[in-house]
C-alpha cells in the first residue's frame, strides 16, 4: 500500500516539474535603423514573469512557458514593438528586430523673458518667507539672507546694504514710495514695518544699479506688489508674538485687500539682560482697492494706519565679563520708566494708463 502512494506522489511531482519547464526558447538580435547595436533593450513576455535585457552585442535570450505568447520590445527613445508568436510545438525560434526612433516634433514655441537683463534686480521667493524663522516677524527679514545686506539687531526691520546707512534704502509698494518714520530707537521699541507679508504677491530687490525711476538714494530699492488675488480668501494667523487677519475679495473688474496685524513680543524682551516690566503693543491696518475701468486704465487707493506703544519699567541689569580665571559681574539698578508712542498714517491714489494692455 505504501508503495502505491509513493508511486502516485512521484508521478504528480514529476508532472509538475515537467509542466513548469519552458516550452519555447526565443533568441535574437536588436538593431537600430542604421544597423547599430542597441543595448539595454527590455524584452518581456506579456502575461508571464519573464523579461531580459539585450547585451553589448544586442543579443537576447528569453523563455516562454506556452507555445502562444506575445513579446514586447521597449527602449527609451524608440517606439515599442509587440510581436505575437504562435508555435505548434515546443522548440527554439529566432526573432531579430529593428527598432525605429520615436521622434516627437513640437510645434513652434516662443520663449520670452520679461525681466530686464540690464537691471541688477533679484526676484524674492515669497514662499520662503513662511518658513523663515524671524523674531521681528517683518517682511524685511528675508532681505537679510541676500548678499550685501547686513543688520546689527534681529529685533529691527532696518538693514544696511553694501556698507550704506540704514536710511538709504528705498521701499515701494504698488509703485508708491513709502516714507519710513523717524523713530527714537530701533530694535525693541520698533513695531511693525509697512509691508504686510500676507498681501504680497511678488517682490524684487536691487542692491545697487537700479533704474532711475526709483530715485537717487544710493544703497538699495525694495519693490513690492499687492496684486489681484486668485479667489476670495480670509487668512488668520496667530502665534506667541502676534496675530494677523487678512481678507481678500475679488470681482470681475476690481479687488479689495485688507490686512490687520497685532504684535506683542514681550516674551522675547523678557529674556534680555535688562530685567523689568515690558509692555510692547503694536498694530496696523492696511487696505488696497483697485478698479479696472478697461484693459488700459485702472484706479487704485492704498491706505495704512500704524500704531505702536512701548512701555518699559526697568529694574536691574546684570553683565558678566572678565577672563576664565578672573570673572567679574556688574549689577546696575534703574529708576524711572520709558514710554514711546508712534502713530503713522498714510494714503495714496494711483491711476495707471497702459497704451497696450498687459
Amino acid at each position: 500500500m505504501h508503495k502505491i502512494y509513493l508511486l502516485i506522489l512521484t508521478f504528480v511531482l514529476g508532472f509538475t516539474v515537467v509542466n513548469a519547464q519552458p516550452l519555447v526558447r526565443v533568441t535574437g538580435k536588436i538593431l537600430g535603423p542604421k544597423a547599430d547595436v542597441l543595448q539595454q533593450v527590455t524584452v518581456s513576455v506579456l502575461g508571464q514573469q519573464e523579461s531580459t535585457l539585450t547585451d553589448a552585442n544586442g543579443d537576447y535570450t528569453i523563455y516562454s512557458k506556452t507555445t502562444s505568447f506575445t513579446l514586447k520590445y521597449n527602449l527609451l527613445g524608440y517606439k515599442p514593438v509587440i510581436i505575437k508568436v504562435n508555435e505548434k510545438a515546443a522548440g527554439r525560434i529566432v526573432r531579430d528586430l529593428i527598432l525605429v526612433p520615436n521622434i516627437n516634433e513640437l510645434e513652434q514655441v516662443t520663449v520670452t523673458n520679461k525681466q530686464n537683463q540690464l537691471s541688477n534686480t533679484s526676484i524674492i521667493n515669497i514662499a520662503d518667507l513662511q518658513s523663515l524663522p524671524s523674531v521681528s516677524g517683518n517682511f524685511e527679514a528675508i532681505l537679510k539672507t541676500l548678499p550685501g545686506v547686513s543688520t546689527n539687531n534681529e529685533l529691527s526691520s532696518q538693514y544696511s546694504v553694501r556698507g550704506g546707512n540704514f536710511d538709504e534704502n528705498l521701499t515701494y509698494v504698488n509703485d508708491v514710495e513709502i516714507s519710513r518714520p523717524i523713530l527714537i530707537r530701533n530694535g525693541q521699541q520698533e513695531g511693525l514695518s509697512f509691508i504686510n507679508s500676507d498681501l504680497v504677491t511678488r517682490a524684487k530687490f536691487s542692491a545697487g544699479g537700479f533704474e532711475a525711476r526709483y530715485g537717487d538714494k544710493l544703497s538699495s530699492v525694495l519693490d513690492v506688489k499687492y496684486d489681484r488675488p486668485d479667489s476670495n480668501q480670509i487668512i488668520l494667523t496667530t502665534g506667541f508674538l502676534g496675530t494677523s487677519l487678512t481678507s481678500k475679495y475679488v470681482t470681475e473688474k476690481s479687488f479689495f485687500l485688507a490686512g490687520f496685524r497685532y504684535k506683542n513680543n514681550s516674551s522675547v524682551l523678557n529674556k534680555q539682560d535688562n530685567k523689568g516690566s515690558y509692555s510692547p503693543n503694536f498694530g496696523d491696518a492696511q487696505i488696497l482697492y483697485q478698479h479696472n475701468f478697461s484693459d488700459k486704465f485702472s484706479l487704485s487707493a492704498l491706505g495704512n494706519l500704524n500704531i505702536g506703544e512701548f512701555k518699559l519699567i526697568p529694574e536691574d541689569r546684570e553683565t558678566q565679563f572678565g577672563t576664565v580665571s578672573t570673572q567679574l559681574r556688574l549689577n546696575i539698578a534703574y529708576n524711572g520708566k520709558e514710554i514711546d508712542t508712534y502713530r503713522t498714517a498714510g494714503g495714496a491714489v494711483t491711476a495707471t494708463f497702459s497704451p497696450q494692455p498687459n
